[in-house]
């Protein structure tokens, strides 16, 4: 009889443990569960930065493509060079206008009249 309530005694406890350890498995289980939807979120929402971040870079790609051509299209330095070569020789500034050249006339003729 004693054996018999040991073997229960026993078989109790073993059952308590059983549940206990069955119930911390659900939880465990449960919270693994959580943890997973939030790495999948976590993980979901790194691709949809990184497609972004491959459509910028495609963008960014597209216009220095752009500013390289037209900075291709831009005037090179034997060409400025060219320029300043003619504007030197030509020396705009001592131009004269019109009205300079008509007083120069004047000043000529009134001094080819008195003499």
């Amino acid at each position: 009889m004693q054996a018999m309530q040991d073997s229960d005694f026993r078989l109790r406890v073993l059952e308590e443990r059983y549940s206990k350890v069955r119930s911390r498995l659900i939880l465990i289980n449960q919270n693994m569960l959580e943890e997973f939807k939030l790495f999948n979120g976590a993980v979901e929402k790194l691709s949809q930065e990184m497609d972004i971040m491959r459509k910028d870079m495609e963008e960014i790609k597209t216009v220095t493509r752009t500013l390289l051509k037209t900075s291709q299209q831009f005037a090179q330095k034997k060409d400025f060079l060219a320029v300043e070569k003619y504007i030197n020789l030509w020396n705009p500034l001592h131009f004269v206008t019109e009205k300079e050249v008509k007083e120069l006339v004047k000043a000529e003729v009134a001094k080819n009249r008195k003499t």
